[in-house]
């Protein structure tokens, strides 16, 4: 008499391959991706869920960082308040401030709630912070 097993069917192998595939996976999450992540330049009380957990839950060469008060994939050789505000492609619509590089200011911006960049702040006050600390 034979008893049948995990092993012995596609399904097994095909489980065994998955789960093998998770460890390996799981290892190659040790390592960081190379490039340093700009400071926070705030104080949080509170965090915001954030688009990553670590690096690489982010595209190419970005980085998990934590930057106004959320974790964010950003590219670790950019500063974030030269970049232009980016709206994202989400259907919520959200008040965020952005730092204006040419005008030297903040100015208020609709977020979508997804897909922005790092020049993303929750107030005025928090973008000032931000880029007079740059």
């Amino acid at each position: 008499i034979r008893l049948w097993g995990w092993g012995d069917s596609s399904v097994g192998r095909v489980l065994a391959l998955q789960i093998l595939q998770e460890c390996e996976f799981g290892q190659f999450f040790l390592a960081a991706k190379p490039g340093v992540c700009p400071k926070d330049r705030l104080l949080c009380n509170t965090s915001i869920p954030g688009s990553c957990r670590m690096d690489f839950n982010c595209e190419d060469y970005l980085k998990c960082c934590t930057f106004a008060c959320e974790k964010k994939c950003m590219d670790p050789y950019e500063e974030p308040c030269m970049l232009p505000f980016k709206r994202g492609n989400c259907l919520t619509e959200v008040q965020r401030w952005y730092y204006d590089f040419e005008q030297h200011s903040c100015r208020a911006f609709t977020y979508s709630g997804c897909h922005g960049n790092s020049n993303n702040f929750l107030s005025p006050s928090d973008c000032m912070k931000s880029w007079s600390l740059s």
